[in-house]
């Protein structure tokens, strides 16, 4: 609280974040340009690892201990799919129904026009069925956008961009769930 001229209690203003608007121009060589890119600019390196957007799942693949030859645990961290330069860094889940991807943007809250999703360059069980949900709390769950039998994105390291028709709220939750089995018939989320 602050002292007023005439000695009267003043509440402080209310701080506000400001607000960016990041278009999508719907240009192909922009399709990763969006808030992951915007907030990784600014901070200067992955921003799950930086601290400013902490990026969850509903599960990991664990290479198999026997396989000792394959790559690390660490290699399909959710992490991972924020590093939207490497193509060869992905995000992989168990085969489990209803895997999911989460960003949680702690101190801000966005509101999403759009989205893009690029498959994994080694695998082979593409996405093809997901739900794109915002939340404020974890709990309840607001479905933005729904595909069901997508192809777009069914091939190696295919990408694509999807409108999200229409959002008036501001979320401090994204979450990519698969809501059916990928293209090789498995329910595993695998994406880049």
């Amino acid at each position: 609280v602050q002292q007023a001229q005439n000695d009267q209690p003043q509440e402080p203003e209310e701080q506000t974040e400001p607000q960016i608007h990041i278009p999508f121009d719907h240009d192909r060589s922009n399709r990763f340009r969006g808030i992951i890119h915007h907030l990784t600019e600014k901070c200067g390196g992955n921003v799950h690892n930086e601290g400013v957007v902490d990026v969850t799942s509903s599960s990991v693949f664990q290479t198999p201990s026997f396989l000792p030859f394959l790559r690390s645990d660490d290699d399909y961290d959710p992490y991972n799919i924020v590093d939207l330069d490497n193509e060869k860094s992905c995000f992989e889940s168990d085969d489990l129904p209803n895997s999911w991807v989460c960003y949680d943007f702690q101190t801000m809250r966005v509101k999403p026009e759009a989205y893009s999703i690029r498959t994994y360059m080694n695998g082979h069980y593409h996405v093809q069925n997901w739900v794109i949900e915002g939340s404020n709390d974890k709990k309840d769950w607001t479905t933005l956008d729904e595909k069901q039998n997508e192809n777009s994105i069914n091939g190696v390291g295919k990408s694509n961009t999807f409108d999200i028709q229409s959002n008036d709220q501001t979320y401090r939750y994204l979450r990519l769930r698969q809501t059916a089995p990928t293209s090789g018939g498995m329910s595993i989320l695998n994406v880049s």
